[in-house]
């Protein structure tokens, strides 16, 4: 069996106290949260205290946050959350960020699949689920390159400004 959570491209991670400064950049990056429900800046302190404390028992916390790691150079190229998990029904929620400096280069994807791999190989789930505002192209083609199928559409789902919403497209994959 080929191990988990590495694929010889990329590795995923559990978060480290140098991947802060990385956080810090996506999460107060204001053109970015219209694609989460962020609305308001991230402190250097939260964050920092968020890796400190960080619990990869999803079974407990119900998510699990990876860092993608080219393994050649051992830079992060984004990250992946897995989110709602809900081990009954063996299914969760997958959102995911790649660094500007590393998109175009078939990284989400490649992590989405090796994600895919370790929620069913070790977690036993079933599916996985996404969701990517109508008109995020980049998010579409990275789930729909992983094999994620648009199963829906969700009308006015995500706030982009004051009284104003997108549509957002519900992705799946089943295995």
């Amino acid at each position: 069996m080929k191990p988990l959570l590495s694929d010889g491209t990329l590795r995923l991670r559990a978060p480290e106290p140098h991947d802060s400064e990385l956080f810090y950049k996506w999460e107060n990056n204001t053109e970015l949260w219209d694609t989460g429900s962020t609305c308001a800046p991230f402190s250097k302190q939260l964050i920092d205290d968020y890796i400190a404390n960080y619990n990869p028992d999803i079974f407990t916390t119900r998510q699990l946050r990876l860092m993608i790691e080219v393994e050649a150079s051992g830079n992060v190229a984004g990250a992946v959350d897995i989110y709602d998990f809900d081990p009954v029904s063996r299914r969760a929620g997958i959102g995911f960020i790649i660094d500007p400096e590393y998109r175009g280069n078939g990284y989400g994807s490649e992590a989405l699949l090796l994600v895919e791999q370790y929620c069913r190989q070790r977690l036993y789930m079933k599916q996985l689920y996404a969701y990517a505002g109508v008109e995020n192209h980049a998010s579409i083609k990275t789930l729909e390159n992983a094999s994620f199928k648009r199963c829906g559409k969700l009308r006015r789902w995500i706030c982009t400004g004051f009284n104003r919403f997108t549509d957002a497209f519900i992705f799946q994959i089943v295995f």
